[in-house]
């Protein structure tokens, strides 16, 4: 149950943060179009996802809690432990996207005041998303103590964010102030994605397999122990690469976004599975 309450965290708030993300750059993209204004009206119904996912994200970490509703005690201590600055990076950045989220609903001509709480909330995503990494780059987990972990996270921002973009924007009749081809351009950067982090996968199992022993055993774990995982995370990717693909093709790609986005999380979702999976201490 813990693990899975931190897969559910980790999936859901690195979501947030890529979608968060996502939204922001089609803003800037077009805001000299159509205007900034118009442009918060058009993305407020996807914005406001955002502080949904990072708050079912802290709620499915209380999960993970012994004591859930002493939650409040876990950043107290934020000079010396990663965890402690994750959970108040979460904290901060939900708040940060509930309030641009509400400003985009409520007050969309409010540029200013917008474009501050826009880069903080940014800031605090990127900051965020760091935290996460190096509380798992654990000496005692070489297969979590390496570049890939980082590199995994942020791929998972990249691509749920991407993906859940583009099709929150081709989802009905397109507001104007939205770019035709945004939805394409955003499937386009999952696609590209999708083909790093198989790479990405690809170095983790040969790392995996040239390390120690606690290595080689965690490589068994995912190859032999849970193959099905590794093959629903191979054959999920791919199909979801395929369907981003057509979607950069087709003009109204928007059945093909909902599969990409499903495929998308299936994979995402056995990837981080094996990521917990791949949990061998080494040493003290």
């Amino acid at each position: 149950m813990r693990d899975r309450s931190l897969v559910a965290f980790t999936l859901l708030t690195q979501w947030g943060v890529g979608l968060f993300w996502a939204l922001l750059a089609v803003r800037l993209w077009s805001a000299r179009t159509a205007g900034w204004p118009a442009l918060e009206s058009a993305t407020a119904g996807a914005q406001a996802a955002v502080p949904v996912l990072a708050a079912l994200g802290i709620a499915a970490s209380l999960l993970h809690l012994g004591r859930p509703f002493r939650f409040w005690r876990a950043p107290t201590n934020l000079g010396r432990s990663w965890l402690s600055r994750e959970v108040l990076l979460a904290a901060l950045f939900l708040g940060a996207c509930a309030f641009c989220a509400a400003l985009a609903l409520w007050a969309p001509g409010e540029v200013f005041l917008k474009g501050v709480a826009d880069g903080a909330g940014a800031l605090l995503g990127a900051a965020l998303l760091r935290a996460m990494s190096r509380a798992y780059r654990l000496r005692t987990v070489p297969a979590w103590d390496a570049w890939t972990t980082p590199a995994a996270f942020l791929g998972t921002a990249l691509l749920l964010g991407s993906v859940g973009a583009a099709t929150a924007l081709s989802a009905g009749p397109r507001p104007v102030a939205v770019p035709e081809n945004a939805p394409g351009y955003l499937a386009l950067a999952a696609l590209a994605v999708l083909l790093a982090e198989q790479m990405v996968l690809l170095a983790w199992t040969r790392r995996l397999a040239g390390g120690p022993k606690a290595s080689r055993e965690a490589l068994r774990r995912i190859v032999v122990g849970r193959k099905s995982w590794l093959l629903a995370r191979l054959v999920a990717g791919g199909l979801s690469a395929v369907a981003c693909a057509a979607a950069v093709l087709l003009i109204r790609p928007e059945e093909v976004l909902r599969l990409a986005l499903v495929l998308a999380l299936t994979a995402e979702l056995f990837g981080r599975l094996l990521f917990y999976e791949a949990r061998v201490r080494e040493g003290l």
